[in-house]
């Protein structure tokens, strides 16, 4: 494997890539779909975390602010064994 380019002045310090899966009529999300990603992925990505997420939505009056809490769930961030490199998985509800 050739090594990977370093420069002095990196242009870009972080790229995303999303991509959305849809499940078929009948089938829904659970942890046995991120088991079987890493099934695909385990040799790059030994590591996986689970990351609790807690979302709070704010709503801002003339003369109030309230607050409560919007979205629950959990992320999966597999990382790569060599490299600064990561993979999120995550359900998104709505």
């Amino acid at each position: 494997m050739t090594a990977h380019p370093t420069y002095p002045r990196p242009t870009i310090i972080e790229a995303l890539c999303e991509v959305r899966f849809g499940l078929t009529e009948g089938h829904l999300w659970d942890t046995s779909l991120v088991d079987a990603f890493h099934d695909c992925v385990r040799k790059d990505y030994p590591t996986v975390e689970a990351i609790q997420e807690l979302s709070v939505e704010l709503n801002f009056g003339p003369t109030s602010l309230a607050q409560r809490a919007a979205v629950e769930g959990c992320r999966y961030r597999l990382r790569h064994k060599d490299r600064p490199l990561v993979l999120q998985l995550r359900d998104r509800r709505g």
